[in-house]
Formats: C-alpha cells, sequence, structure tokens
C-alpha cells in the first residue's frame, strides 16, 4: 500500500468551542473541531491574517482533514452578556478594524446596548487532528514548515473561541502512513500513558480510564476506504471570511480505538 505524508496534531484543553451554524442570540456548537477552525488554527501559527483572503482561500483548497475524538465530552451553556456601540454611534465612536479596546472602554455606558447569549463549550474530549496535501499544485504551506510554525506559533492558537485556551502542546509530528486513522495510530504524544508520570509529565488520561475503552470517532474527508462510514454535511467550506460565508462539506464518520500504548 501506497504511503501518504500526515501532519498529526493534539488538541487538549479545558473547554472547546467548535462554531455550528449560529443566528441570534444562540450560539451553538459540534463536538469535532471544523474545518474553518482548523484552519485558522494553522493560520495563526503560520502568521496568516485574517485579511489575506486569497492566501486563505488557497489554504483551504489545498489541504485535506481528519480528526480523532476520545472522551465522551460534556456539555456546558454559558449565559453571556456582550455590550457593543449600537449602529448609530458607529460614526461617533468607529466600528469593525477601526474598534479598539481602547474606543471600547471610551463609550459612555449610556451610549452602549447589551445583547444577552447562550454560548456552548464543551470538555473532556481529546483531539487528534490530521492534516494531508490534498492539492500539490496550489499548496502555499509544506507539511514540515507548518510543523515548525505549530511548535513556535506566531499568533496564539485557541480551540475555537479565544477563551478556549490549550492545556499542552500540540505535539505537530509528521507520519507516514495509509490512510489517516492509521496516522492517528502510529502518531506518539507525551501524557498518552501513565508510564510517563515518573518522568515529571502529566497524563492525559485519568488512572481509571481503561486502555480498552479508548474509543470515539473519527471524522475525514476523501475517498480513503476506511470501513463502516456514514456520510454527513457540514457548513464549514469556508468562501468569504471577510462576509462570513461557509459553504456545505462532506464528512465521514467511523469508530475509532486506538488501543493499547
Amino acid at each position: 500500500m501506497q504511503e501518504t505524508e500526515f501532519l498529526v496534531l493534539r488538541l487538549y484543553g479545558p473547554l472547546a468551542a467548535w462554531g455550528d451554524v449560529a443566528v441570534g442570540e444562540v450560539r451553538p456548537i459540534l463536538t469535532h473541531p471544523t474545518k474553518s477552525a482548523l484552519l485558522g488554527l494553522l493560520g495563526a501559527a503560520l502568521g496568516v491574517r485574517r485579511d489575506e483572503a486569497e492566501l486563505l482561500s488557497r489554504m483551504a483548497d489545498s489541504y485535506g482533514f481528519a480528526v480523532a475524538l476520545e472522551g465522551r465530552g460534556t456539555r456546558i451553556r454559558d449565559f453571556h452578556t456582550v455590550q457593543s456601540a449600537p449602529q448609530n454611534k458607529e460614526k461617533e465612536y468607529g466600528s469593525g478594524y477601526m474598534m479598539n479596546r481602547q474606543r471600547e472602554l471610551s463609550i459612555p455606558v449610556k451610549d452602549m446596548e447589551t445583547t444577552l447569549t447562550y454560548r456552548d463549550y464543551i470538555c473532556d474530549v481529546i483531539y487528534t487532528a490530521v492534516v494531508w496535501v490534498k492539492n500539490s499544485a496550489s499548496v502555499p504551506f509544506d507539511l514540515s514548515h507548518i510543523c515548525d510554525a505549530l511548535c513556535e506559533p506566531v499568533f496564539v492558537p485557541y480551540l475555537g473561541r479565544k477563551s478556549c485556551v490549550l492545556s499542552r502542546p500540540m505535539q505537530p509530528q509528521i507520519v507516514s502512513a495509509g490512510d489517516p486513522m492509521q496516522a492517528v495510530c502510529k502518531a506518539s504524544f507525551y501524557g498518552d500513558s501513565a508510564k510517563y508520570s515518573s518522568e515529571g509529565r502529566l497524563f492525559v488520561y485519568p488512572r481509571t480510564f481503561k486502555e480498552e475503552d479508548r474509543s470515539g470517532q473519527f471524522l475525514f474527508e476523501g475517498e480513503w476506504k476506511l470501513a463502516s462510514f456514514t456520510e454527513e454535511v457540514f457548513r464549514d467550506e469556508p468562501k468569504s471570511r471577510t462576509m462570513w460565508q461557509f459553504g456545505p462539506r462532506r464528512v465521514k464518520r467511523t469508530t475509532f480505538c486506538r488501543g493499547g500504548v
């Protein structure tokens, strides 16, 4: 079987928020990292700015993504308040890229509008993301370049929202494998077993977590021949960063079990 190079990285933190389609005051989430979130994370590490639309579009067309989810996951809903200047005050105080924290703090309370929102988060899930080149003709960065950037990111990476910080290094690594699920199983991360606790490294899984129970979901795109998958459609294909437009993307889902380490 011909092998492919994959970039594998660990995403783990107390909270994550992978945005679903949101309208109005309720901000729901998905249980897995979206393509737009993973592209944003890679872009942040590489120093790609949000207004570099052409480069972001090339990245979206060049890379394929898969992700393994381990753990049951617990949903949390936060009652959230947001204050902002009303539209009729935009000329006076500025808006968009002209608005910064100093301008926000200078706005009198009487001129502020308050919006009440409900924001969802998920915790107790361990994510292993996989990236590969699916279109070499337009690829802007090779996998080794991205791997180096993830070790020393230009901008701070986070798990969906800025409040969802990483609690561990991403430990990016290049793995050769027949498919993305094999790449996850072949990757090696500190913290996957209690045996590392003797070396002063905290492990991810609690001592009561049995190795044989380490199963979850595996979501991937592309024509990889993995058994017993179902197909779903998510609206997380970036179309326009400035307009916040996303298109549909077909994703396949199957079960995943890492096995002993």
